[in-house]
């Protein structure tokens, strides 16, 4: 027997091995049962921060589409997010938009990109 079969014949480096492959096969079986998703939301209103006082996006709602896992995203509602449009001064009154939400999720793209706020 040479000097590597005896050394990965002992029982540490087996073990060893063995909590490896069941790591890498818990990941793949982890991953497969809850994979990442894309949810659209509709409607979801735009609130203006740092504009001026009365200050209206048009238009006033806009589309989401957020990826997350599919567990998470099939518990969470419309409600739970929050669009903002970020004071437009410097743009032309033009203004992009912020999204916030539940842990986990993320933004995938809005339609549209940005809001024109009037006075």
């Amino acid at each position: 027997m040479t000097t590597v079969d005896r050394w990965l014949a002992t029982r540490p480096v087996l073990a060893l091995v063995s909590v490896l492959l069941a790591a890498v096969v818990w990941a793949v079986v982890i991953s497969q049962s809850d994979p990442i998703v894309h949810r659209t939301l509709s409607g979801l209103p735009v609130v203006v921060i740092g504009g001026p006082a009365g200050a209206r996006p048009t238009p006033s709602t806009v589309t989401v589409v957020v990826q997350g896992p599919q567990s998470l995203l099939q518990t969470v509602s419309a409600a739970q997010f929050r669009v903002t449009a970020v004071d437009p001064s410097s743009r032309g009154g033009l203004a992009p938009l912020v999204l916030s939400g539940p842990g986990g999720t993320a933004l995938v793209e809005f339609e549209p990109a940005q809001v024109r706020i009037r006075p």
